[in-house]
């Protein structure tokens, strides 16, 4: 099977930007690590993480994955058709759910 491509959104890459920003010098290393980690999950088995529910309602495309040794969720998409995860944030778990 064909791996899926992984593609960052914009107000992903905003995200992670503020994450690394906020996040202690030593300790984005392992975010970064953790987050390439997911990468290459999610590139291989892009139904991993359970459906997404948001504050409104379930999205059957939208999926969430929990960053183990980080405090945050990271939402994605899935497009078989395209063979595409698109990752369209990345939420600090204490926060309220995103509105996607």
């Amino acid at each position: 099977m064909k791996a899926y491509t992984i593609r960052w959104e914009p107000r992903a890459l905003r995200e992670l930007e503020e994450a690394q920003e906020h996040t202690g010098a030593g300790h984005v290393v392992v975010l970064d690590e953790e987050l390439d980690g997911a990468e290459k999950t999610l590139s291989e088995n892009p139904e991993i993480g359970p459906r997404a529910r948001t504050r409104s309602r379930r999205h059957p495309t939208l999926r969430w994955l929990v960053l183990l040794r980080n405090p945050y969720l990271l939402y994605y998409r899935v497009s078989h058709k395209q063979k595409l995860v698109a990752i369209v944030a990345l939420w600090h778990n204490r926060r309220r759910r995103p509105k996607l």
